[in-house]
Protein backbone atom coordinates (compact mmCIF):
# COMPACT_ATOMS: atom_id res chain seq x y z
CA UNK A 1 0.00 0.00 0.00
CA UNK A 2 1.42 3.52 -0.60
CA UNK A 3 1.26 6.43 1.41
CA UNK A 4 -0.11 8.31 -1.65
CA UNK A 5 -2.14 7.56 -4.75
CA UNK A 6 -0.16 9.65 -7.17
CA UNK A 7 0.72 7.20 -9.38
CA UNK A 8 -1.48 4.80 -9.68
CA UNK A 9 -4.07 4.81 -13.06
CA UNK A 10 -6.92 2.63 -13.57
CA UNK A 11 -7.27 1.35 -16.82
CA UNK A 12 -8.03 -1.76 -18.93
CA UNK A 13 -5.13 -3.49 -17.85
CA UNK A 14 -5.57 -3.20 -14.14
CA UNK A 15 -9.42 -4.08 -14.41
CA UNK A 16 -9.46 -7.94 -15.06
CA UNK A 17 -13.23 -8.28 -15.34
CA UNK A 18 -15.03 -7.20 -18.33
CA UNK A 19 -18.18 -5.15 -18.40
CA UNK A 20 -19.91 -7.91 -19.77
CA UNK A 21 -18.65 -10.51 -16.89
CA UNK A 22 -19.85 -8.43 -14.85
CA UNK A 23 -23.22 -7.78 -16.05
CA UNK A 24 -23.58 -12.22 -16.00
CA UNK A 25 -22.76 -12.23 -12.37
CA UNK A 26 -25.31 -10.15 -12.16
CA UNK A 27 -27.60 -12.15 -13.91
CA UNK A 28 -26.70 -15.53 -12.43
CA UNK A 29 -27.77 -13.61 -8.74
CA UNK A 30 -24.90 -12.51 -6.77
CA UNK A 31 -25.53 -10.76 -3.91
CA UNK A 32 -24.22 -7.14 -4.30
CA UNK A 33 -21.80 -7.18 -1.80
CA UNK A 34 -19.99 -10.23 -3.27
CA UNK A 35 -19.74 -8.49 -6.58
CA UNK A 36 -18.17 -5.64 -5.07
CA UNK A 37 -15.67 -8.19 -3.45
CA UNK A 38 -15.18 -9.21 -6.63
CA UNK A 39 -14.77 -6.74 -8.65
CA UNK A 40 -12.22 -5.24 -5.70
CA UNK A 41 -10.29 -7.84 -5.64
CA UNK A 42 -9.79 -8.80 -9.46
CA UNK A 43 -8.77 -5.18 -9.67
CA UNK A 44 -4.65 -4.49 -9.15
CA UNK A 45 -4.58 -0.54 -8.59
CA UNK A 46 -6.93 -1.44 -5.64
CA UNK A 47 -4.24 -3.23 -3.54
CA UNK A 48 -2.02 -0.18 -3.55
CA UNK A 49 -4.19 2.51 -2.96
CA UNK A 50 -4.73 3.91 0.56
CA UNK A 51 -7.08 2.72 2.78
CA UNK A 52 -9.07 5.92 2.67
CA UNK A 53 -9.20 5.62 -1.14
CA UNK A 54 -10.42 1.67 -0.94
CA UNK A 55 -13.37 3.03 1.46
CA UNK A 56 -14.06 5.91 -0.99
CA UNK A 57 -14.01 3.18 -4.13
CA UNK A 58 -16.14 0.59 -1.93
CA UNK A 59 -18.97 3.22 -1.61
CA UNK A 60 -18.97 4.37 -5.42
CA UNK A 61 -19.17 0.41 -5.96
CA UNK A 62 -22.19 0.13 -3.28
CA UNK A 63 -24.22 3.00 -4.67
CA UNK A 64 -23.72 1.18 -8.70
CA UNK A 65 -23.79 -2.39 -7.67
CA UNK A 66 -26.47 -2.72 -4.70
CA UNK A 67 -30.19 -2.00 -4.87
CA UNK A 68 -31.39 -0.11 -1.15
CA UNK A 69 -35.01 0.54 -0.82
CA UNK A 70 -36.32 2.20 2.58
CA UNK A 71 -40.05 1.67 3.58
CA UNK A 72 -41.34 5.22 5.76
CA UNK A 73 -44.71 5.77 7.12
CA UNK A 74 -46.46 7.56 5.07
CA UNK A 75 -47.15 11.40 6.23
CA UNK A 76 -47.15 14.91 5.11
CA UNK A 77 -43.70 15.33 6.26
CA UNK A 78 -42.25 12.41 4.55
CA UNK A 79 -43.89 13.02 1.28
CA UNK A 80 -43.15 16.71 1.28
CA UNK A 81 -39.70 15.24 1.83
CA UNK A 82 -39.47 13.62 -1.13
CA UNK A 83 -41.46 15.85 -3.43
CA UNK A 84 -38.99 18.16 -2.43
CA UNK A 85 -35.77 15.82 -2.73
CA UNK A 86 -37.36 15.21 -6.51
CA UNK A 87 -37.98 18.93 -7.40
CA UNK A 88 -37.97 21.82 -6.02
CA UNK A 89 -40.13 23.88 -8.05
CA UNK A 90 -43.07 21.64 -7.11
CA UNK A 91 -42.99 22.59 -3.50
CA UNK A 92 -43.41 26.30 -4.61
Amino acid sequence: MNSNNKEIYNDEITQKLSVEEIAKLKEQGITGDELIKIIMDSNESTKKRTLLSQEKIMKKKDKIHTFKIWIQQTNLFNVMETFFEQDLKRIK
